[in-house]
């Protein structure tokens, strides 16, 4: 299409990484559908999912890396957090990654529906958290419990190709932990992911054969997003320490609604 393919995943690429770098979210919420209406326009061939939420994990490497490094340089990482992340990420996203790969058209619509009954229940926790007061100490983060939410999370966020910023952050904030420090726990989690499950997608691809790679991701779409939402998401690190909590929730509410809708478009 020309230079005009190249000015559309430069547009995806640069808000997906404000986005990403504001919320935590990794940018798959913007890249995942982005790709997949393009892709129908444009009447690619094959599985356009599978492309889409591929080359989403393989692009998102590029933005949570940005996004890491400036989450460093405001120190609003916590690391001892890290190690419960570690395990409970990178078995996730294997697990969620493998499954789109080798289940049927049946089994993604499973996986819609649950995702979609998640959804809810944290927009409806989430809304609650707004209106009402969350200082309820019983809300207040667990170790044990970040571990297991991850894990879960891990597995829908590789599956779906969006990582597991747009469900995990809301469930952080739900359980007392301070924005900044929430967009800064779902950024690392999202790097690991977007680690393991390229690696998973490349391992893949392999199996099938020769260049069966340029089946899976387009790269032309990685190398023209990824850098976009590299230089960008940095700018979102920044935002999201003058966003004020009320808003930023407001925000998140927004963007599982239309993580939602997505998914119930997925289903019919």
């Amino acid at each position: 299409m020309g230079i005009i393919e190249p000015i559309i995943f430069i547009l995806i690429g640069g808000v997906s990484g404000i986005f990403s770098g504001a919320l935590g979210i990794g940018g798959g919420l913007i890249v995942v559908p982005a790709l997949t209406i393009y892709y129908g326009a444009i009447g690619s061939s094959g599985d356009i999912y599978l492309m889409a939420s591929s080359t989403s994990l393989v692009v998102m490497i590029f933005t949570t890396l940005s996004g890491a490094v400036s989450h460093l340089k405001y120190k609003t990482i916590d690391f001892k957090l890290v190690r419960y992340l570690l395990i409970g990420t990178v078995t996730g996203s294997v697990l969620g990654r493998c499954l789109l790969l080798y289940l049927s058209h049946t089994g993604r619509n499973f996986s819609s529906i649950t995702f979609l009954a998640i959804v809810t229940f944290i927009a409806f926790r989430l809304c609650k958290s707004i209106f009402y007061s969350d200082l309820n100490p019983k809300n207040s983060l667990e170790h044990n419990q970040l571990l297991y939410a991850v894990f879960f999370i891990s597995v829908l966020g590789a599956w779906h190709g969006i990582g597991v910023g747009s469900l995990l952050v809301p469930w952080l904030l739900y359980r007392m932990v301070d924005q900044k420090n929430a967009t800064a726990i779902s950024t690392v989690c999202n790097f690991i992911l977007s680690i393991t499950a390229t690696i998973i997608i490349f391992t893949y691809s392999n199996h099938l054969g020769p260049n069966s790679i340029f089946d899976v991701i387009s790269l032309k779409a990685v190398a023209t997003i990824g850098l976009a939402s590299f230089i960008t998401s940095p700018i979102g690190v920044i935002l999201t320490r003058k966003i004020q909590p009320r808003i930023f929730k407001l925000v998140m509410l927004c963007f599982i609604l239309s993580l939602a809708l997505q998914q119930i478009v997925m289903i019919f």
